[in-house]
C-alpha cells in the first residue's frame, strides 16, 4: 500500500474516533425539552381523595411521556394532536394501575386550551367511572370527547365533566353508560352531544346538566335516559330523540321532581311511543311561546303557550316548544312511495319499514333486516334512479319504476319488478329463493342464484310460469340438490342460462318458453335438463337459423320455432345448447354493461317485426342493434318531425292527433289524466282497442313506453302504414 493511501486511511480513522468521542458532549450541549403542559391522573374522585397520582407531560419538542415512566394504563397509546390541542388516549381507560377506588379523574394543567379525547376503538372507551375536572371546583379540560364502538357501553360507569368547551360522547353500537350510571355536566360546558344505539336506555342512570349551550341526546333504538332528567341552568336548544314504547325517560322519580328542562327551545321525538311527562321552563321571557304536539315535525297541532312554563304528559310522538312561531315546513318528497305512502325527508323515519334506510346521496333504499309483511315500492319521480337492496320478505314484493334490485334471502310471496309497459331501469340480482312466483321486467341483466333442495324460483302453482322480460342476459343457477325453476318464460333477453346441480332434478322442471337473441344453455348434473314430458319452446328473435347441441350428440341446424319435449327429442338430455348461426354469445350477467334504455314486444309476423329482424340479422341483438333498429322503424312510420313518445300519454295523443282528433264515444273515465286533449286521446284509444286502460279509472299517462311498444301500437292504429 502506498504511503499516501495509508496516511489518508489513518486520518479518516482518527476523525471518526473524534466524532464518536464528541457525540455525547454534543447531546449534553443540546437544549433539553421542557414541559409545556400536562395532565394529572388521580385514582379517585379528586386530588383530595387519592393515594396515587400520575402525570403525563407534553414537552416543547411535541412528545408526551409519563413522569418517572409511571403509566397507569398498559396498552393505552397516548399522543398530542397539535392541530386541535388535544391529548388523545387510544384504548380503554380503567382504574389506574395502583388505584384502589372505582374511578379515574383527569385534570389538564391548561384546561382553557387543552382538550381530552378518549377513543376506545371497537371496544369500551372507559371501563370505570370517569371524571374530567373536580365537581364544579376545577376545570379539567377545554373539550371532552369519548368515542366507542361497543355493543355494551362507551363508559362502564358514571361520568362527570367540568370543562370549558363541548362534551361529545358517541357509541354507534350500544349504550353510553352502564345500567344505573348517570352523567353530570357542570355549568362551564358549552354544547353537549350524546348519541348511541341501544334498546336499553342510552344513559343507564340520570342525566343532569348545568350547561347553557345546545344539548342533543339521540337513541334511534330505545329510551334516552333510564331515570331522572334535569337541565337546570337554561340551555339554548334541547333536542331529545328516542324510540321506546314507554317514553324517552323510562323511570321518572316523581318524588324527587327532577324531570325538568329549562331552556330556550325544546324538541322531543319518540318514534315508537309517547313523549311522556314534560316539565319545561322557557328562558326567553321577552317572546311568546308556541307548542306543537303530534306525530312528527310535519304532522302536528300548534297552540300558543301562556307564559313560559309547560307541564304535561304528552301522549303523542312529537313535541316542540319554541318562540319562533314556527309553521311546519312543507314535506320534502324523495320521489318514491312505500306501501302507498309518499316518503319525504320529514316522515322517512316513520314511513319506512323497521330496519329500512334511505341514502339520498346514493339514491339507495336498503333493508338491514327481514321484512315480515308485504312490501310495495313505487318510484313517482321519473328522474330518480332508485336502487333497492332487500333481505328476506315474508309477503309479496312489488317494485315499480326502480333501478337496480338486489335481494339476499327468501321472498315467500310474489316478486314483481316493473311492468310489461314500464321496465325497471337496471339489473335484478337475487341470492336466495323466490317462492311465491316471479315477474321481472327490467332493462338490464337478471341473475338469480341459490342453494336449495327445492327450486330457487318456485311458484305456488307449479304450472304458473315465472316470467322474465329483459334486454340483458338471464342467468339462473341452483347450487343445491334441487331443480332451478318450475315453468319459465323469458322474453327479449340476450343469452339465457339455467343450471341445476341436483341428482334427479331438472334445470327447468316444468315448461320452458324462451324468446331471445342469443344462446340458450340448459344444463343439469341430474337426469334431464327439462322436466319429464314438459316442452321447451325456443324462438329466435332475429328470425334466422340456429344450431341445437344435445349432450354430445351431433348438432343440427333449424329455423323457425323449436318446440320439443322428452317424448319427442329431449329424453334424458342433460345439456341443451341453442346458438344462433354465425353469432357469438352476448355478454353474460357479469360481463360488461348491457343496460339499454327501453324494451318491448313486437309481433314477429308484423311488418315491424320483420323490419327488426332485417336490421338485426347477422349478430346478437345487443342494445346498439336494438336502438338503431327501433329508431329506423319509427323514423319510417311516424309522421315527419314527430318526436318518439316517451310515455303512454304522449303515445295516445300522437295516435289521436294523427287520426284527425275524433271525439270519443264517452267522457273520459280516467281520473289521472288532467289535460283535456290527452284525456280525449286516451279515452278514444281505449275505445278503439288500440291501447289498454290500467284500471277502470286510471290510464297511467306517465307510464314509460318502450320503442317496440310504440311500433306495436302504431301498427295497430294504422295497419296500412
Amino acid at each position: 500500500m502506498k504511503r499516501w493511501t495509508r496516511k489518508l486511511l489513518a486520518g479518516l480513522l482518527s476523525f471518526g474516533m473524534l466524532l464518536q468521542a464528541a457525540s455525547p458532549l454534543s447531546a449534553l450541549a443540546a437544549e433539553t425539552p421542557t414541559v409545556k403542559s400536562s395532565i394529572t391522573v388521580y385514582d379517585g374522585f379528586s386530588r383530595l381523595y387519592t393515594s396515587v397520582t400520575y402525570v403525563l407531560n407534553r414537552y416543547t419538542d411535541g412528545s408526551v411521556r409519563w413522569e418517572d415512566d409511571k403509566n397507569p394504563w398498559d396498552g393505552v397509546a397516548v399522543s398530542y394532536d397539535t392541530s386541535s390541542n388535544t391529548y388523545v388516549f387510544s384504548g380503554t381507560l380503567s382504574v389506574p394501575a395502583e388505584g384502589t377506588g372505582n374511578q379515574a379523574t383527569l385534570i389538564c394543567s391548561d384546561p382553557q386550551n387543552d382538550s381530552i379525547k378518549i377513543d376506545g376503538g371497537d371496544g369500551v372507551a372507559v371501563n370505570t367511572s370517569l371524571q374530567i375536572g373536580v365537581s364544579d371546583q376545577t376545570r379539567g379540560a377545554k373539550n371532552v370527547t369519548v368515542l366507542a364502538n361497543s355493543n355494551s357501553t362507551a363508559i362502564n360507569g358514571s361520568a362527570a365533566f367540568d370543562c370549558y368547551g363541548d362534551v361529545t360522547i358517541t357509541n354507534p353500537s350500544g349504550a353510553v353508560t352502564s345500567q344505573y350510571d348517570g352523567i353530570v355536566v357542570y355549568d362551564n360546558a358549552k354544547d353537549i352531544v350524546i348519541t348511541g344505539k341501544s334498546e336499553a336506555p342510552l344513559i343507564g342512570g340520570s342525566f343532569s346538566s348545568f350547561s347553557r349551550g345546545n344539548i342533543t341526546i339521540e337513541n334511534p333504538d330505545g329510551a334516552d335516559v333510564r331515570t331522572n332528567l334535569s337541565i337546570s341552568e337554561g340551555a339554548a336548544e334541547v333536542k331529545l330523540t328516542g324510540s321506546d314504547s314507554s317514553g324517552l325517560v323510562l323511570f321518572r322519580d316523581s318524588s324527587l321532581n327532577t324531570f325538568k328542562i329549562k331552556a330556550k327551545t325544546l324538541t322531543m321525538e319518540n318514534k315508537s311511543g309517547p313523549v311522556g311527562p314534560v316539565e319545561f321552563t322557557g328562558t326567553d321571557t321577552a317572546s311568546a311561546y308556541r307548542v306543537a304536539v303530534g306525530e312528527s315535525e310535519s304532522n302536528n297541532t300548534q297552540t300558543a303557550l301562556t307564559g313560559t312554563t309547560y307541564s304535561e304528559t304528552v301522549n303523542a310522538k312529537y313535541l316542540r316548544i319554541s318562540t319562533d312561531g314556527f309553521v311546519p315546513a312543507p314535506a320534502t318528497p324523495y320521489g318514491f312511495s312505500v306501501n302507498g305512502t309518499s316518503v319525504t325527508a320529514e316522515n322517512a323515519g316513520t314511513t319506512l319499514p323497521d330496519g329500512m334506510t334511505y341514502d339520498k346521496a346514493t339514491n339507495k333504499l336498503t333493508a338491514t333486516k327481514d321484512i315480515t309483511d308485504d312490501l310495495t315500492i313505487e318510484v313517482t319521480d321519473t328522474a330518480l334512479k332508485l336502487d333497492v337492496s332487500l333481505q328476506s320478505v315474508t309477503g309479496d314484493v312489488t317494485l315499480l319504476g326502480v333501478n337496480d334490485v338486489a335481494i339476499t334471502g327468501t321472498v315467500n310471496g310474489m316478486l314483481t319488478v316493473g311492468t310489461e309497459d314500464a321496465y325497471a331501469s337496471g339489473n335484478v340480482t337475487v341470492n336466495g329463493q323466490l317462492l311465491g312466483g316471479t315477474e321481472i321486467n327490467c332493462i338490464g341483466n337478471v341473475k338469480a342464484t341459490g342453494s336449495s333442495n327445492g327450486g330457487i324460483l318456485k311458484t305456488k302453482d307449479f304450472y304458473q310460469p315465472d316470467i322474465i322480460r329483459c334486454n340483458g342476459a338471464v342467468y339462473l343457477e341452483n347450487a343445491g340438490n334441487g331443480y332451478t325453476t318450475c315453468s319459465l318464460t323469458v322474453i327479449g333477453a340476450t343469452d339465457v342460462t339455467v343450471k341445476a346441480n341436483g341428482v334427479f332434478h331438472a334445470a327447468i322442471s316444468g315448461e320452458g318458453d324462451i324468446t331471445c337473441s342469443g344462446t340458450v344453455t340448459l344444463t343439469t348434473t341430474g337426469v334431464r335438463a327439462m322436466g319429464s314430458n314438459d316442452p321447451l319452446t325456443y324462438t329466435q328473435m332475429q328470425g334466422g337459423s340456429y344450431t341445437v347441441q344435445l349432450d354430445d350428440q351431433t348438432p343440427f341446424t333449424r329455423t323457425g320455432i323449436f318446440k320439443e319435449s322428452e317424448v319427442n327429442l329431449l329424453n334424458k338430455v342433460k345439456s341443451i345448447i341453442i346458438t344462433p348461426t354465425g353469432s357469438t354469445p352476448a355478454p353474460g350477467p357479469d360481463d360488461g354493461d348491457t343496460t339499454p334504455d327501453d324494451t318491448g314486444t313486437v309481433d314477429s309476423g308484423s311488418d315491424a317485426g320483420g323490419a327488426v329482424a332485417a336490421v338485426l340479422v347477422g349478430g346478437a341483438a345487443v342494445w346498439g342493434g336494438y336502438e338503431i333498429a327501433t329508431r329506423v322503424i319509427l323514423h319510417n312510420i311516424l309522421p315527419e318531425g314527430a318526436a318518439i313518445p316517451a310515455n303512454r300519454g304522449q303515445l295516445a295523443l300522437l295516435v289521436w292527433n294523427n287520426a284527425g282528433r275524433p271525439e270519443p264515444a264517452a267522457q273520459s273515465a280516467f281520473a289521472d289524466v288532467a289535460d283535456a286533449d290527452m284525456a280525449k286521446a286516451a279515452q278514444w284509444c281505449v275505445e278503439q282497442g288500440i291501447m289498454d286502460a290500467k284500471t277502470a279509472e286510471t290510464f297511467k299517462p306517465e307510464g314509460w313506453t318502450p320503442k317496440l311498444k310504440v311500433i306495436e301500437v302504431w301498427n295497430k292504429a294504422f295497419p296500412k302504414q
